[in-house]
């Protein structure tokens, strides 16, 4: 709780390696003085504002003092005053940390000599700042302490004036999170009072883990099944029911229904619909009366994270052409006090800065270690423009943790659109080249982990480990951009010539199921290589977003010698390990990849998809085990080459092409192995017309080779001029 009473004595010790300060409080913080000058409403604000920084920062080192009270005589040898001059000046320019700052050297100061070494600041994003600066200035690398957190309360930013630096982390932590201390249990839960935050809590890191907001149904990936709305409604809407509206089993939203309109207020519905994961806010729910129940929802926000910036509706039901796809859509209703009833989840109850905690087996208010995050992005590497662009950055053996989602308006979030299109990073790069990150480590974030996004050249992450990052790993790029000759690096939302190699990609898509471990959007010249991505929500690796465009800029690209298993958890539609997507893609190839156990909620769980029209690919000498509806998916494209590659044990089927009249496909020397009932193509034959089909050998491991519907032998597929040279394996 808030130190208020004059005389308070924090009886915890400054531990600090084998020095430990045991010796009497020599600091003491004067609270400010409710009778002075300064103390109309806006002072008054500034000075708690620096009473409460200070003694946040000496409780999070376990910093020995006490406070006193306006009148009272100061015993010990160092106090601090709040001084009227100090808060008119804060007050007239929103600077609140500049006397503390000036006050904390000199404790820093003060402890280093009894101690010998000198302790951390609780915010230390101005020190971090200023390291990067003056080394940047004196064209020196900038050496971060070792194995030190910096906890930090703002995004670090660099900028063409940082061109050329080099940051060696040494394993240093820059945290964005704030560890929430003074747990108490009551009644089977524990509770934290956190009076001086006032946004929102809804994400929490507790042990290391990621903690469930209180939601329905319990479990990290569970989902309920919704079904259409009732032909007649109990009461009117006041929207289009049947774009906001679905129907969910009563008893499984119960708490929803018993809760108060005041109590609904900040609840949050997540649907998943195929490939389309929103978040948006409830706005009724009803019982109807027959074991099912009304519930309703919609998100209006503003799109950001591509070159668009206009406001929509968002509808979540996506109309009748998606739900031919879908059938059905996943339903999570999450952050309302009702629902808080499994060990592993949490409310914040914002009204009343209190956080609520069910522990997991184990857990106590001592061995409890809790974080939030205070942030969205903790790092920003932007130039101004592309002609003033900033170049030749290193960053080396790093952590970054703990980054929430912001809201985008009042409503909700940005649109979790396919691949989490409208998310950001963690890390932000734009405007920039010659941006390397390597050994580095981001953890514990809601959106994407690293974000090479507009106006990136020539840039890597090598080497790195992505984990729990609640969208995604890392995207590069923006959504499909005009076509223009050669490489246009004036062009400030262009992109192209980044290296993604040697990653460990996993954990991803617990805030955004929609997100993706590597997304290259309308960008070319890329490398995806000897990545190890796995435990994903979504896509593996999708390449394009081009939608259908017949030119795009996404030539080029490899993506050779990735591992990439255990996606889709059965939550999601229409994914797979390696996803490209529209556009004449001259010159790339997917090749020597290795995906394993990809399964989805309703449909379309594949190893390798080609979709809307994805052209002048090389799929070569991949392995696809395990994938739910098989190993390779064509969706229309012309100039494709698939060739030995082995794909196995399809549980739905093996291989899919669904041709248009510009299609064709070159499909040789490829093994497929499975098992029935699950048959060699999905839904039918291919188009032997329209394409090569040649020199593969199919293997069923419990029964007879057969193909279609119509149950053709090899042999009578020859005859119909496809598969020549092709054999049934033994």
């Amino acid at each position: 709780m808030r130190k208020s009473v004059s005389g308070l004595f924090i009886g915890l010790s400054l531990a600090l390696g084998a020095a430990t300060v045991e010796e009497e409080c020599f600091i003491e913080v004067r609270r400010p003085d409710p009778a002075a000058q300064y103390a109309k409403p806006g002072y008054r604000a500034c000075a708690e504002a620096q009473f409460n920084a200070l003694t946040d920062y000496l409780d999070a080192n376990g910093v020995k003092y006490r406070v006193i009270g306006a009148k009272d005589k100061a015993a010990a040898p160092f106090v601090f005053n709040v001084n009227e001059k100090e808060v008119q000046e804060m007050h007239g320019t929103r600077q609140y940390g500049k006397p503390v700052d000036w006050f904390l050297n000199d404790v820093r100061r003060r402890l280093a000599r009894r101690t010998g070494r000198a302790i951390r600041t609780a915010d230390d994003a101005d020190e971090l700042q200023r390291i990067l600066d003056r080394a940047a200035s004196a064209g020196t690398a900038a050496e971060l302490e070792r194995v030190r957190t910096y906890r930090v309360t703002r995004t670090i930013r660099l900028d063409a004036r940082h061109s050329g630096l080099t940051v060696r982390g040494n394993g240093a932590v820059v945290d964005f999170g704030r560890r929430v201390t003074g747990w108490r249990q009551t009644d089977g839960m524990l509770v934290a009072e956190i009076p001086d935050w006032d946004g929102d809590i809804l994400s929490l890191w507790v042990n290391g883990r990621r903690a469930q907001l209180a939601k329905t149904p319990n479990g990290e990936l569970a989902r309920l099944a919704s079904r259409a709305l009732p032909a007649d409604l109990k009461r009117p809407y006041p929207g289009d029911p049947a774009k906001d509206g679905v129907r969910v089993d009563a008893d499984a939203v119960r708490g929803v229904l018993e809760s108060s309109e005041e109590e609904r207020r900040g609840a949050i519905v997540d649907y998943t619909i195929a490939w389309f994961t929103p978040k948006c806010r409830l706005v009724d729910a009803y019982d109807n009366g027959d074991g099912s129940a009304n519930v309703f929802a919609r998100n209006v926000a503003c799109l950001h994270g591509t070159q668009r910036t206009d406001v929509r509706y968002v509808p979540f039901n996506m109309g009748p052409y998606e739900k031919k796809w879908t059938g059905v859509c996943g339903v999570v209703i999450s952050n309302l006090r009702r629902l808080l009833d499994a060990p592993g989840e949490f409310f914040w109850e914002k009204s009343a800065h209190r956080l609520l905690y069910i522990p997991r087996e184990g857990e106590s208010p001592e061995t409890l270690e809790a974080f939030f995050a205070t942030g969205e992005c903790v790092l920003e590497i932007a130039g101004a423009s592309p002609a003033e662009c900033v170049e030749g950055i290193r960053i080396a053996d790093v952590k970054f943790r703990h980054g929430c989602q912001l809201r985008n308006s009042p409503d909700g979030f940005a649109p979790a659109s396919q691949s989490a299109a409208k998310c950001l990073g963690f890390i932000n790069v734009s405007n920039a080249r010659d941006v390397q990150f390597s050994g580095v480590t981001v953890e514990h974030c809601d959106v994407y982990g690293l974000n090479f996004w507009k106006g990136v050249w020539d840039s890597s992450v090598t080497g790195s480990t992505f984990s729990d990052c609640g969208s995604g790993g890392i995207r590069v790029g923006v959504d499909y951009t005009p076509v223009k000759d050669g490489d246009d690096r004036s062009d400030p939302l262009q992109s192209g010539y980044i290296t993604i190699a040697g990653n460990r990609i996993s954990g991803y898509g617990r805030w955004n199921a929609s997100g993706c471990g590597v997304i290259l959007f309308d960008v070319g010249n890329c490398r995806v290589e000897g990545n190890d991505i796995s435990d994903g929500v979504y896509t593996g690796i999708s390449v394009g977003w081009t939608w259908n465009a017949p030119k795009a800029h996404t030539q080029n690209n490899r993506i050779v010698g990735n591992r990439v298993s255990d996606l889709g958890k059965g939550v999601i539609d229409d994914l797979a390990g390696i996803y490209v997507l529209g556009g004449e893609s001259y010159g790339s190839l997917i090749a020597g990849n290795d995906i394993r156990d990809i399964r989805r909620f309703n449909y379309g769980a594949w190893g390798i998809y080609l979709d809307s029209k994805a052209g002048w690919y090389t799929v070569e000498g991949n392995v696809c085990d395990n994938c739910e509806d098989g190993g390779f998916f064509k969706n229309q494209g012309v100039h494709d080459v698939v060739r030995r590659n082995r794909f196995l044990n399809g549980r739905f089927a093996q291989i899919g092409d669904e041709p248009n009249e510009d299609d064709d496909i070159v499909f040789e020397e490829n093994e497929i192995v499975y098992s029935l009932p699950a048959p060699v193509f999905r839904d039918h034959i291919p188009c032997y017309s329209r394409g090569v089909w040649r020199r593969n050998t199919y293997r069923c491991l419990n029964g007879p080779v057969t193909f279609g519907p119509e149950g053709y032998t090899l042999g009578e597929l020859q005859k119909f001029g496809g598969e020549v040279g092709s054999e049934v394996g033994k």
